[in-house]
Formats: structure tokens, sequence, C-alpha cells
């Protein structure tokens, strides 16, 4: 599968809804490829995939954490929601 050639480096990333370009939640982890292999397992309810900005190894968590946010501020400005799984809630649209 696609997410097996991941690297396994530090990275934000989005799950997006294929079918409309929707996002539906954004991330951040210290190892890509075993975090989206986790989230390949889940039910999103829409046919899932992904995009990514991988980081330097020698990036700091809490600036993974900050950068995580500032896309989920993001998302909320331009659309007075957060994405639609974002916090555990995995309410269909």
């Amino acid at each position: 599968k696609a997410v097996a050639g991941l690297p396994a480096a530090p990275a934000v990333y989005k799950i997006l809804d294929k079918a409309t370009g929707e996002t539906v939640y954004i991330g951040e982890s210290k190892n890509l490829r075993k975090r989206l292999m986790s989230h390949e397992k889940k039910n999103w309810h829409c046919p899932a995939g992904f995009s990514y900005l991988v980081q330097p190894a020698s990036i700091l968590p809490h600036q993974l954490k900050e950068m995580e946010n500032d896309l989920i501020g993001k998302f909320y400005a331009a659309n007075e929601a957060v994405p639609r799984f974002q916090f555990g809630q995995r309410t269909v649209i």
C-alpha cells in the first residue's frame, strides 16, 4: 500500500475525503508511516486519502503540536468549524 512507502519521520498531515477534497482530520506525528498505517484501519465514512509535510528529524515535539494547531486554526478561520473528525467526533454530515 502507499502508506508502507512513506518515511518514518516527523510530519504534519491531513486526512482528506477523496470524493470531495474535504479535510476531515489534521494531525502530527513523530513517525508518519506508523501513524498513517493506524489511520488506514479506521472507518472515515468516506474514501480517505492523505496529504503530509515531512519535518526535519531535529524538530521538537512542541513545534509539531504548534504546526498542527496552526493548521486546525486556519481550517477553523476558513470554515467556522473544525475538521469533521478532529476531536474524536465521528459525526457523519
